[in-house]
């Protein structure tokens, strides 16, 4: 899921360069505001066009793997003091069963919020880099 959105705001971006400054000065935009530098600086910005696209998609997993990450570590310290009690004291271990069953929904929300921010966190990037792909160099 996340390289299908990288994907497509990659591709959209190189839609609205090319539509917006046409093949041959979409081209000069990678090769910067200064022609003897040209020869370094396209090689580089073509390269750099493309990291967007690795940039987004890591960007986005991580985000979703760690919100996941933090989800499972903190069930399984809730578990762990009920299964630690559980033949000693087991009325001790009963009530503390009852965080692991409730508690979660705290982090489901966390969860929901953190996908919220992340949606708007893509948006925002992925509107600068258009932003970028229609801009003139002054």
């Amino acid at each position: 899921m996340p390289l299908a959105c990288a994907i497509i705001t990659f591709l959209s971006y190189n839609y609205w360069g090319l539509k917006h400054h046409g093949p041959i000065g979409y081209a000069k935009t990678f090769a910067g505001p200064v022609w003897w530098l040209s020869w370094l600086l396209f090689p580089v910005e073509i390269i750099s066009s493309f990291a967007r696209l690795l940039s987004l998609t890591v960007r986005l997993w991580a985000n979703i793997f760690a919100s996941e990450l933090i989800y499972v570590v903190f069930l399984g310290l809730l578990m762990a003091p009920s299964a630690h009690f559980s033949v000693t004291y087991p009325v001790l271990s009963w009530s503390l069963a009852i965080f692991p069953i409730f508690f979660p929904a705290l982090f489901i929300l966390l969860h929901a919020f953190v996908a919220v921010v992340q949606a708007f966190v893509f948006y925002d990037f992925a509107r600068r880099v258009h932003r970028l792909a229609t801009a003139h160099d002054h």
